[in-house]
């Protein structure tokens, strides 16, 4: 083993190669099937009569064939996944190509009936590595950030440079127009009109998904045991994760629109979230909005660093409380202080409440002041790879505000908070004409105003009190 080593080491300084990666792979409940084929291309003391070569199989593989343009190779090792081969011996020529037949034997993770994979294929630099998957029922999949995606029926093409892992998710679920979902029984009920979710994000992001339909786990009192007890959704490869309950049409809005940001922020790799968490955020409050103005909830909208907004439930006798989304005084002091940890955020760091409150002020600061967000995806996006948080943040500093209301004058702080506050955003829904990849419709969305019962108009004048009383407390305490 170690004599093969050390010719394979000097077979490499005699003779440099290029290697472009094609993969072939059948996906199925139990197995992976797989054939790669690399293309080997002589680019130093050309020709050669034979390449020694070594190759990284996924884990869990088991090579069932290894071949060349002159037929089966038998001289191969197989060291856990490091495979060494030695090509059949020919004529001199520059170019050969190489195929490995092997099997990936891992279960897939399975929740509630939806199936989930994940291979990785290794890559060498600068050089293509592309392939198709096929699986039966295939929903929906994402691989690593620079490789193009697409999605056929039950196919999923990648194409890229360098290493790739490839994450796709299939299974048979409860379908709607957007969503597939698989739930434990007795909470299908909740999956009732969530296309306003969907289109509400699409009207927002106005970018197609690339596949049909988004698979959402959804989950009771269990959600807790996935380790997201801190959130109420999570959207993670190609998968939306929600809990069941009546707020969930916005936190589905919410987590769709990570999945229809995953394409166009293909070039992110940092470690921060604020402009994708900003975009979900906003989204979300938008379906709130639309809830409540059509009455669908009681719950009111919050407000972003505003008041708590308190009323009363007269037909249960019970009063309710719906917080601000950020504290006023904890912005406030943040741009006082000249802090800047927003340019590191993301929620599993901390801060959460802050930091989503922060994020959701830069778009909405963005788009009161004429933003066009369509157009920002394309502007910010530099054409390369970016894995700085700092650079991140330079480049959409080019491009957008990102200390809204930052002021010396307090006055000013909160003028331009309650203008924020107390502008009517539009809702606009979008849909697909021809399915996904196609062109949508894009239309506006007419919210009636709500009307005020006796019960309002006495929570709204009980509201005002509590505002004076707490602004007569704050001039005495100064």
């Amino acid at each position: 083993m170690k004599k093969f080593s050390l010719i394979l080491f000097l077979a490499f300084l005699a003779v440099s190669v290029s290697a472009e990666t094609v993969h072939t792979v059948e996906a199925g409940e139990q197995r992976i099937e797989v054939n790669s084929s690399i293309g080997l291309e002589c680019t130093d003391r050309c020709p050669v009569n034979s390449w020694k070569f070594s190759y990284t199989l996924p884990d869990d593989s088991r090579v069932i064939s290894v071949s060349d343009s002159l037929g089966q190779i038998e001289d191969y090792n197989l060291d856990g996944t490091n495979l060494e081969v030695e090509t059949n011996e020919g004529a001199p020529r520059r170019e050969e190509k190489l195929e490995i037949n092997y099997v990936i034997e891992t279960s897939p993770t399975v929740e509630n009936g939806l199936y989930m994979r994940s291979i990785s294929f290794p890559g060498f630099q600068d050089e293509q590595n592309s392939g198709k998957l096929r699986v039966d029922n295939l929903l929906s999949g994402r691989t690593t950030h620079g490789f193009q995606t697409s999605f056929n029926n039950d196919n999923l093409n990648f194409t890229g440079e360098g290493p790739v892992q490839v994450n796709f998710n299939f299974g048979q679920g409860l379908e709607s127009g957007y969503y597939e979902f698989f739930s434990t029984p007795g909470i299908e009920s909740n999956v009732n009109q969530s296309e306003d979710a969907y289109e509400v994000a699409l009207g927002f992001v106005n970018n197609q998904n690339r596949f049909e339909r988004i698979p959402v786990l959804i989950y009771g009192e269990s959600y807790n045991t996935q380790g997201l007890e801190w959130s109420a959704g999570e959207y993670r490869a190609g998968t939306v994760r929600v809990k069941s309950s009546e707020e969930m049409r916005p936190v589905l809005a919410h987590e769709t629109v990570h999945s229809l940001n995953d394409p166009l922020l293909n070039w992110d790799r940092t470690s921060s979230d604020w402009f994708d968490e900003g975009t979900a955020r906003h989204v979300e409050s938008l379906m709130r909005k639309q809830l409540y103005r059509n009455g669908e909830t009681d719950r009111r909208p919050a407000d972003l660093f505003g008041e708590d907004i308190s009323y009363t439930d007269f037909d249960e006798g019970l009063d309710y409380t719906v917080s601000s989304k950020g504290d006023r005084e904890e912005l406030w002091n943040y741009y006082r202080d000249n802090r800047s940890f927003m340019m590191d955020w993301t929620p599993r760091n901390g801060n959460r409440d802050f930091g989503y409150a922060y994020s959701e002020l830069i778009i909405k600061n963005f788009l009161i002041n004429g933003g066009d967000l369509q157009g920002l995806y394309s502007e910010v996006d530099p054409g390369r790879v970016v894995e700085s948080n700092d650079e991140k943040w330079n480049i959409y500093s080019n491009h957008m505000d990102l200390t809204p209301c930052k002021s010396n004058s307090r006055t000013e702080f909160d003028r331009c908070l309650d203008r924020i506050n107390e502008h009517d955003f539009p809702v606009r829904k979008a849909s697909p004409i021809d399915g996904p990849g196609s062109t949508i419709d894009v239309r506006d969305v007419e919210l009636p105003e709500r009307e005020h019962t006796w019960e309002d108009e006495l929570n709204l004048w009980f509201q005002k009190i509590e505002e004076i009383i707490q602004r007569v407390v704050e001039l005495w305490r100064s």
